[in-house]
């Protein structure tokens, strides 16, 4: 039988210096002041050009997007698209805006040479039309430093930390 240490941490936690999680933290808390004031464009603009953005399925998290179906798969363009649709009216589910607060936590964070790998827990609250909801999850995300906020997006994974998207019934927001 193999010697398993009980007080090892988990393999896929990511530690990283204090430095560097202030550094991510501060760029995700502006990161959905964006979101959450509607400045979309703005937060658009964050995302590289060869950037990724995913949302899978409650029923699949772990989902390969190559493979399995996602509520989100997009790219540069098609973010942009989403992006456009919501700020111009024509994505109805989001007309008018919901009014969307989102708290950040548990951030961790290393770098290599791909960029700045990044975990960390959201709950977004969520009103529109007299409904309350509320989603939590968890981001995974690489960035690259660069750009007006000192980082830049090239991957991001929004995992909803639900059985099932009742009573929400859809994602109509930017997680």
């Amino acid at each position: 039988m193999a010697d398993v240490r009980r007080d090892a941490p988990p393999a896929e936690v990511v530690y990283s210096d204090p430095a560097l999680v202030a550094e991510v933290s501060a760029f995700l808390y502006y990161e959905a002041d964006l979101l959450d004031t509607w400045a979309l464009r703005d937060w658009f603009a964050l995302f590289t050009p060869d950037c990724q953005y995913l949302v899978p399925t409650t029923d699949r998290p772990d989902g390969d997007p190559d493979r399995d179906l996602f509520f989100i798969r997009d790219d540069w363009f098609l973010l942009g698209q989403r992006v456009d649709a919501i700020m111009n009216g024509t994505a109805w589910a989001e007309s008018p805006h919901s009014i969307t607060r989102r708290m950040i936590s548990n951030v961790r964070a290393n770098e290599d040479v791909d960029g700045v790998h990044v975990r960390a827990n959201f709950v977004i609250y969520r009103s529109a039309l007299a409904q309350q909801d509320v989603y939590p999850g968890t981001y995974e995300m690489t960035l690259v430093r660069g750009g007006h906020a000192g980082f830049e997006i090239r991957h991001r994974r929004s995992t909803l930390s639900l059985a099932q998207l009742r009573p929400q019934g859809r994602v109509s927001i930017i997680l």
